[in-house]
């Protein structure tokens, strides 16, 4: 009987321990993988802003001794810049990044496409706060993953099933009312 109290008072105080060693270290851990993130996502944006082709010429336009920027070449810049940087996300995230020379940033997205996405190895001792164990010991790893690419999934539909060229309308309908059939919704989104 005393040996299975000593077990089960054993197994009560390592639970405890890990309960507080996680509360303690959760936030530890969260400030390192924001880290990681800001540095991934600057390193995608700088990327993205090499590959970029802009044609300066088409900018501006002078007309009588004034200068009008041309607004819709510059939206078109943005959503394409948009649109790379989730493509390029995407495919880092499937491991089918392919080399861009026109990037000095490749060799760093080259790695992470090899691990398929953002991972991030954290050394047990980076936990401590002592900076001589800063790099010390065994590391985990932890992987991120992004909760949503919604136009780079519904480009990738269309690439799948060959639209290309189609227009296509994006309705965002609330199922709320559980009891309405989907014959009415969908009419209702038609008309």
């Amino acid at each position: 009987m005393m040996k299975k109290e000593k077990y089960i008072l054993i197994m009560l105080s390592l639970f405890i321990c890990a309960y507080l060693f996680s509360n303690r270290m959760t936030p530890r851990i969260e400030n390192i993988a924001s880290k990681e993130i800001n540095q991934f996502i600057q390193i995608l944006i700088n990327h993205t802003s090499f590959t970029q082709k802009i044609d300066t010429h088409k900018l501006y336009k002078k007309e009588n001794n004034s200068i009008s920027f041309q607004m819709n070449y510059i939206n078109d810049i943005a959503s394409n810049y948009i649109h790379n940087l989730e493509e390029t996300l995407l495919k880092l995230e499937e491991g089918s990044y392919q080399e861009n020379n026109h990037s000095p940033y490749n060799k760093k997205l080259l790695k992470i496409n090899q691990q398929k996405g953002i991972v991030a190895r954290i050394p047990i001792g980076s936990l401590t706060n002592n900076i001589f164990l800063q790099d010390r010991g065994p590391s985990f790893s932890i992987k991120y993953k992004t909760l949503s690419l919604t136009s780079s999934n519904i480009d990738k539909k269309i690439k799948t099933y060959g639209l290309q060229g189609h227009d296509f309308y994006v309705y965002v309908v609330p199922f709320t009312d559980i009891d309405s059939s989907r014959k009415e919704i969908l009419k209702e989104v038609i008309s």
